[in-house]
């Protein structure tokens, strides 16, 4: 999809593949994955994907919810293999993006050389936080992205009619609000932060990506400017592709997502597409695909 809408084969939108994530045996999503144990296999997987055409590595440095198995948040990597990953990677020109879920987990990517991490949970195994402000300076420092997920068990929060009473609904945002302190703490800092969606897990359709952008305002304290420069100039920034995209500016792609509303008014008008351009073509027009 990636090579033939870049082609011009078909019409669609601009992709940066990773191919199958790396793993460990039994690790998380170990069912779509690349399942490599020890530093020579991590290298051999690095390398086989780069020859795949992959644009980034993705590394499960640490367990998840989606796959059944024993501690979730704990890493799977040690230092010595996501050390060896990282520096396979950046001999490939690589970048290298971490589902990561721990503490610990956020820490070994850190000092590996890991440049986006996404979810970046800062729990530990026994339930406590582990948030660490010294290894915060240092993703300032090294410029390490975090990708704030806002999957569809918070979207929720803010879908109308469902099950909730108002009451309950807001308490569960202020609970929120309350659990998202590290990361308004980590934005403070300097830590540069990328909105993603997580689309395809639960409760997460591709096409309600407005939420997101409304639960990261609202979690963040940021305006609706902050919070769409998180999910295109920043978003180009953290894929390394910010001198073609991300911004509207002489020299660039020209791709352009216009609307007939101003989304700076209500982030919901991000829905209200009139116009979609790749590379100065329009490509969807009133929400027709031109063939």
């Amino acid at each position: 999809m990636r090579d033939a809408t870049a082609a011009g084969m078909l019409p669609g939108p601009r992709i940066m593949a990773s191919g199958m994530p790396i793993t460990t045996t039994f690790g998380h999503l170990y069912f779509c994955g690349l399942e490599v144990d020890g530093i020579d296999q991590v290298r051999v997987a690095v390398r086989r994907l780069a020859k795949s055409g992959a644009d980034f590595i993705k590394v499960m440095a640490t367990g998840g919810m989606m796959t059944a198995s024993p501690n979730p948040g704990t890493p799977r990597y040690t230092q010595a293999e996501l050390d060896a990953l990282c520096e396979e990677a950046r001999m490939l020109d690589k970048r290298v993006a971490a589902h990561v879920g721990s503490a610990e987990g956020i820490r070994r990517c850190v000092l590996a050389g890991v440049k986006t991490i996404e979810h970046c949970g800062w729990g530990n195994p026994d339930g406590s936080s582990g948030y660490d402000p010294k290894l915060v300076e240092v993703m300032a420092a090294k410029e390490v992205f975090v990708g704030a997920t806002m999957p569809g068990l918070t979207r929720n929060l803010l879908r109308p009619g469902g099950q909730l009473a108002d009451s309950e609904r807001q308490r569960r945002l202020e609970e929120l609000y309350r659990g998202w302190q590290s990361f308004r703490t980590m934005k403070a800092a300097g830590v540069p932060f990328t909105l993603s969606s997580d689309a395809g897990v639960r409760d997460t359709p591709f096409d309600e990506i407005h939420l997101s952008l409304k639960l990261y305002s609202l979690m963040m304290d940021a305006s609706p400017l902050e919070t769409i420069s998180a999910i295109t100039q920043e978003g180009a920034r953290a894929l390394g592709i910010e001198r073609a995209c991300g911004t509207i500016e002489p020299g660039k792609m020209a791709d352009i997502l216009v609307l007939d509303a101003d989304p700076l008014q209500d982030l919901d008008n991000v829905r209200r597409v009139a116009l979609v351009i790749r590379e100065g073509k329009p490509v969807v027009l009133q929400g027709r695909l031109l063939l």
